[in-house]
């Protein structure tokens, strides 16, 4: 019966742990799918789950008022929340940044076609309000963010150039970077985009095509070349004909090709006299930093030194005026014990004397000389025991 109880206890107990550990196998798989959590570079949204945000109302006299209003994306950076799979639906994206790289091909504003190639770094803001904007463009799209980019980029990229001369843009290209980022910046941040950094690389080059470009003619001139084109046979005697060797690619280049490359020819030595005038000015502040350097160390040699004999000189002075101190206090302390002997021996003097008495001098008796004998010394007698003198009795006195 004993055993039969404890093989029930154990069974019982067996089936218990088994229960536990099949809750918590279901409470692990509950919380894997119902529980997100967002990692330090990225962001959740659900979709789904109504959340308050703030957003800026442009009121019919032009001014901007804050309103809350409910939102049904729900934005959470860098955190975790719980979604329910089945009524809600999450999303989780990067705000890791992005390189973007371009070469656009922009005709400047004395009319060179020229290739510029730039380096763009962005990525998804980290407000709740960007997160918001580009899970509504790009949720499911990561390229779409570098094809947006692009695009945009390259456009303000053209328009820029276009106001701009060859000569501009080999001197100021990081004004031109500058320009580039501060009108596409507001393009992205519509977007949930922001533009970290924006960078020209190495400097704009002439297109290939712009050595063949024609200016753009209408249809009447066109027709009318092609009227004026000669036939087969006239083609072939003039090609045969010594005075009509001449070939399109032998002319002469055009007024415009001729001014282009003029134009070239001297933004590109303007271009590298800047460059050695900013090499040398750099030289310049190298030689003046190192300098400046040079005369801080000097300066800094000099005033450690006289620090160091003004604090010899400061210790030299307070030892002297602590000896000078101790020896003031010692003759201070000696006048007192003077002045203290001093008192002393007033008083002493001040003091009345007693009158000794008078002591009456005694004649001397006349020695007699003794003559020494040579008996033998006497024994001295041994004393006598002093009798005790009897104490006296009181005696009453007689009535008067």
């Amino acid at each position: 019966m004993e055993i039969a109880g404890i093989v029930g206890i154990l069974v019982i107990v067996g089936i218990a742990v088994a229960i536990a550990v099949v809750v918590l196998l279901i409470l692990l798989l509950f919380a894997r799918s119902w529980i997100k959590v967002a990692r330090a570079d990225e962001a959740l949204v659900i979709s789904g789950r109504k959340q308050k945000v703030q957003r800026a109302v442009i009121s019919a006299d032009g001014s901007t008022r804050d309103e809350m209003s409910e939102s049904p994306v729900t934005v959470i950076v860098n955190g975790k929340s719980l979604v329910n799979p089945i009524t809600q639906r999450h999303e989780i994206i990067s705000l890791r940044s992005r390189q973007v790289s371009l070469n656009a091909e922009a005709q400047s504003l004395d009319s060179v076609t020229l290739n510029v190639d730039g380096v763009a770094i962005v990525k998804i803001g980290s407000d709740p309000i960007l997160v918001r904007r580009a899970a509504e463009r790009f949720a499911s799209q990561d390229k779409a963010i570098e094809q947006f980019t692009t695009e945009q980029l390259e456009g303000a990229l053209r328009g820029i150039v276009a106001t701009l001369s060859v000569v501009e843009l080999m001197r100021e290209r990081k004004k031109f970077s500058d320009q580039i980022a501060a009108d596409v910046s507001q393009e992205l941040a519509e977007q949930g985009l922001i533009l970290d950094s924006f960078q020209i690389k190495g400097s704009p080059t002439r297109s290939a095509t712009s050595s063949r470009s024609v200016p753009p003619r209408s249809r009447r001139s066109v027709s009318r070349l092609r009227s004026r084109r000669p036939t087969p046979t006239v083609r072939s005697t003039r090609r045969t004909s010594p005075t009509r060797k001449r070939t399109w690619s032998s002319r002469r280049p055009s007024t415009r090709t001729r001014n282009a490359n003029a134009g070239i020819g001297r933004a590109r030595a303007e271009a590298e006299q800047a460059e050695n005038l900013a090499r040398e000015q750099a030289q310049q502040a190298v030689l003046q930093q190192q300098a400046e350097n040079r005369q801080a160390q000097l300066d800094a040699d000099v005033k450690r030194v006289a620090d160091a004999q003004r604090y010899e000189a400061e210790t030299r002075a307070q030892a002297e005026l602590y000896t000078r101190e101790r020896a003031a206090e010692a003759g201070a302390i000696e006048q007192v014990k003077q002045a203290e002997a001093r008192t002393r021996i007033a008083e002493q003097q001040a003091r009345p004397t007693r009158p000794r008495p008078m002591v009456r001098p005694q004649p001397r008796s006349p020695v007699r000389p003794v003559r020494p004998t040579r008996c033998a010394p006497r024994p001295r007698p041994s004393p006598r025991p002093v009798a005790s003198a009897p104490t006296p009795k009181p005696t009453r006195s007689a009535p008067r």
